[in-house]
């Protein structure tokens, strides 16, 4: 029987599945690699990393 952090990651591992958090932390990427590119300029300024924070969540930099 696994057991702990390191028995998931084996898990994983064998099984060829991706953790959730290297999930979140790829779509936080891809995520942040389109709003570079986007039109609206509205978009892009919410790649602005100063300012407040909403409901304490984090932003898609912060996850990268």
């Amino acid at each position: 029987m696994l057991h702990g952090t390191s028995g998931i990651l084996i898990l994983h591992r064998d099984l060829g599945m991706a953790t959730v958090t290297s999930e979140i932390q790829r779509f936080a990427i891809k995520h942040e690699e389109r709003l570079h590119h986007h039109v609206n300029v509205e978009a892009i300024q919410l790649l602005d990393v100063h300012g407040m924070r909403r409901l304490k969540r984090k932003k898609p930099h912060e996850l990268v």
